[in-house]
């Protein structure tokens, strides 16, 4: 063999060990697309059913906001109603108050007429020294009436310190209170704050008309709407048509209905 003949043995050697090392490269980083597709599309549909997972929380979230919301609004109404409870209170004690200043200035008015009356009675008691014993009688007398009155007088006395006292305690609350309606976006003193939420049962069906156990004494109203539960479940909604005492009547919307109200189903007023 010829000198090249052996240099060209040689290149088809390392040639064929560099093919070699190639393939075995290829062969080590190949990819089964179609197992990667699988795995792919399963990726997905956990995804999807994640997706939906969380879609149904947020309905769930959003119904419970609703009704916080819905809660706290009648919490307010509550608050709107003690301070109005706490007003009429001071009031009628600002009322007793004057009363019993009055009284107060018609006690003083007649211990001023005492008094004059018991300078009288020395002056005539430096006239009359021969009668002695019975204007000593007169007198004590009119000491116990003293005594008496200013006994009366220290008890109202008492008493206006008491009503002033009162008086700061029910101012106090009723600025507390008006600050937690200013807070809560409720105007002190409006009329059309929302009232406490009413709440009752089904106690009658017949068609679309709906009779449940709240009504006028529970603050309902011909016009409010009342959604209808069965436990945690919304059914559908009503319309007060007919209010008593006692009861009211209601007409099924059949545009929010999800279901055939029944009896003892929860009845909640809506907040407007």
């Amino acid at each position: 063999m010829t000198l090249v003949g052996k240099i060209f043995s040689m290149m088809i050697f390392i040639m064929t060990i560099v093919i070699m090392v190639i393939a075995i490269s290829v062969y080590t980083t190949h990819t089964n697309w179609q197992v990667e597709a699988e795995n792919h599309k399963k990726d997905c549909e956990d995804q999807q059913a994640i997706n939906k997972a969380l879609q149904d929380t947020i309905e769930n979230l959003k119904t419970t906001v609703a009704q916080e919301k819905a809660a706290r609004a009648f919490r307010l109404a509550a608050l709107e109603t003690a301070k109005q409870l706490a007003v009429a209170d001071r009031d009628k004690l600002q009322g007793d108050l004057v009363k019993k200043s009055g009284n107060l200035r018609e006690v003083v008015a007649l211990m001023g007429i005492t008094h004059t009356a018991l300078v009288d009675l020395g002056d005539s008691m430096t006239k009359v020294n021969g009668d002695i014993v019975k204007t000593a009688a007169s007198r004590d007398s009119i000491a116990k009436d003293v005594v008496l009155r200013g006994a009366i007088i220290d008890s109202l006395e008492g008493t206006v310190r008491n009503l002033t006292v009162r008086n700061k305690a029910l101012a106090a609350q009723v600025a507390s209170l008006t600050n937690t309606l200013k807070e809560n976006g409720i105007r002190p003193g409006s009329t059309d704050a929302p009232g406490l939420a009413p709440k009752g049962k089904i106690t009658a069906t017949k068609g679309n008309l709906v009779e449940v156990s709240i009504g006028g004494d529970d603050g309902l109203k011909v016009g409010h709407e009342c959604n209808i539960f069965r436990g945690s479940n919304f059914i559908g909604r009503i319309r007060i048509s007919k209010v008593s005492p006692d009861r009211s009547v209601g007409t099924v919307d059949p545009k929010i209905t999800k279901g055939i109200p029944k009896i003892g189903d929860s009845i909640e007023t809506r907040t407007r």
